[in-house]
């Protein structure tokens, strides 16, 4: 009778699946091993604080989470989604649309359009788009102002019309040079010359201050950068649309994205507005805070950790 009762104490306790403590010290039940993840980020700070943001909210819900800081470029990060290197990215809207489908591209493609197709164009390498963000930091054209008063210069192809041709030299990130929506639509599309093209970072310190001494008088920043408004950096309009919807969204391998980790990234994406990610890139660019700790604060203003 005792051994009897051993055996049937020792199969409940299997029957509810395994228990472990969460970071909060609470006690969780689950009834399966959930997913690890590798989260990449792009070579600059904003990517840095976005990856820990997803990152983050994955661990608190108890997913084992790496990161890949600032592995590269998209010509990097992009094939290592589909080689299963990594499982997500924080990417940007319209320029994954137009790294993975260039030929879908349309000017004047509105978020949801872009975003469908640019699921199609994941889903080719095994992963998906979740739910945009309305926080955006896209590609943006800037000079100093000095240089806007000396051409009088609003929009972009004002750089055609109004300066005269091999004057300015542009800088920008290495891959900005074959780009359409950068310096080769610059030049195709609005019909600019240029008197070079200097490879810099990717809008980032050596950019503004190859700016800002007039190394380059044309340079490809990111919208959301804060030193726009500091140094007061003019955006030219993209009158001819060559430009592409720079909100953020998550891009993870089809086989990670379970209904609760879509809900977690989401709900993610959803807290950042264009106003606070402008005020996360200060804290990293400006102030030079650690990305994680900068992603940890956010999402606790925001009860995404509780």
């Amino acid at each position: 009778m005792i051994l009897a009762l051993l055996l049937l104490a020792g199969a409940c306790g299997k029957s509810g699946g395994s228990s472990n403590k969460n970071a909060g010290g609470a006690t969780t039940t689950s009834t399966a091993a959930k997913p690890s993840f590798v989260i990449a980020s792009f070579n600059f700070g904003e990517s840095d604080v976005l990856a820990q943001m997803y990152g983050q909210a994955l661990a608190k819900a108890g997913y084992t989470v790496s990161y890949k800081k600032q592995l590269g470029t998209r010509e990097i990060v992009e094939p290592a989604l589909k080689n299963k290197d990594v499982d997500l990215i924080p990417e940007y809207l319209g320029n994954a649309l137009d790294f993975l489908a260039k030929d879908q591209v349309a000017a004047g493609d509105d978020v949801a359009t872009q975003a469908t197709k640019l699921n199609t164009a994941l889903q080719a390498n095994g992963a998906i788009a979740l739910t945009p963000s309305n926080a955006t930091d896209g590609d943006v054209i800037a000079v100093t102002l000095a240089t806007a008063n000396r051409y009088s210069l609003q929009k972009i192809s004002d750089l055609a019309t109004k300066v005269p041709r091999g004057t300015l030299t542009m800088g920008g990130p290495s891959e900005c040079e074959t780009r359409t929506t950068c310096y080769k639509g610059l030049t195709e599309v609005y019909g600019i010359k240029f008197k070079s093209f200097k490879a810099l970072d990717a809008g980032g310190k050596t950019t503004k201050t190859a700016l800002d001494n007039t190394t380059v008088q044309v340079a490809r920043l990111f919208s959301a950068d804060p030193d726009i408004k500091t140094k007061h950096y003019v955006l030219l309009d993209d009158d001819k649309k060559i430009q592409l919807a720079g909100n953020i969204v998550p891009a993870i391998r089809a086989d990670k994205a379970t209904d609760e980790v879509k809900t977690i990234l989401n709900r993610v994406s959803a807290s950042i507005t264009t106003d606070e990610l402008i005020a996360l890139d200060t804290k990293v660019y400006v102030d030079l805070a650690d990305a994680s700790v900068v992603a940890r604060d956010f999402l606790n203003s925001k009860s995404l950790l509780s």
